[in-house]
C-alpha cells in the first residue's frame, strides 16, 4: 500500500487557527483516515472484506461512467 501515513498542514501567514484545523480535517477526509479507523475498529472476515471491496469497485465504476457520460453530453451540447 502506498497510502499516506500522516497528514500535515503548515500555517499560512496570519491564518486563523480555525481555518488551519478545517484544512487539516479536510485533508484527513481526503486521505480516508477516519474511514480506515472505523473499518479497523472491528475484525472483518475475508469474505466480508472481499464483498465490500467488490461493492466499492462497482460504485466507483458506475460513478466514473456517469461522469464520463455527463462530460460527453456537455461536449455534444456545444456542437
Amino acid at each position: 500500500m502506498s497510502k499516506v501515513s500522516n497528514a500535515t498542514v503548515v500555517a499560512r501567514p496570519r491564518e486563523d487557527a480555525d481555518r488551519l484545523i478545517k484544512r487539516f480535517v479536510r485533508k484527513c477526509k481526503k486521505y480516508g483516515f477516519l474511514d480506515e479507523v472505523r473499518r479497523r475498529r472491528y475484525f472483518e472476515k475475508k469474505s466480508d472484506k472481499k464483498r465490500r471491496e467488490k461493492a466499492d469497485a462497482e460504485y466507483r465504476r458506475k460513478r466514473d461512467e456517469r461522469k464520463a457520460e455527463a462530460a460527453q453530453n456537455k461536449t455534444n451540447r456545444r456542437k
